[in-house]
């Protein structure tokens, strides 16, 4: 098994649970279903404008999309970027200044 995580861990860590006709709550499947930090946030369907989501975890992200699937989509992206799962940066090794 990889040390990475593949592309289809981050689209099924995340998941949309409907919670009425026009709300949804978006959780954390790596959570534990009993720990309160599996609530992610709450999405609701507006009229016109989309969906409005209410953010339970502070994240940086819009609190107005068009559909609930791209709220997860935005989620999921946003956690992908910020494992840092890249190489570091080589820097390149020189001996000190003034030193013959």
């Amino acid at each position: 098994m990889s040390a990475e995580p593949t592309g289809d861990h981050f689209a099924r860590r995340f998941a949309l649970s409907r919670t009425g006709p026009d709300t949804w709550a978006l959780i954390d499947l790596s959570v534990s279903a009993t720990d309160q930090h599996r609530l992610i946030a709450r999405i609701r369907e507006e009229e016109e404008s989309g969906v409005t989501v209410e953010w339970v975890l502070p994240l940086p992200l819009p609190e107005g999309y068009l559909t609930p699937q791209s709220v997860l989509e935005d989620l999921s992206l946003w956690n992908s970027r910020r494992q840092g799962w890249s190489r570091p940066v080589p820097i390149p090794h020189r001996p000190p200044l003034g030193v013959d």
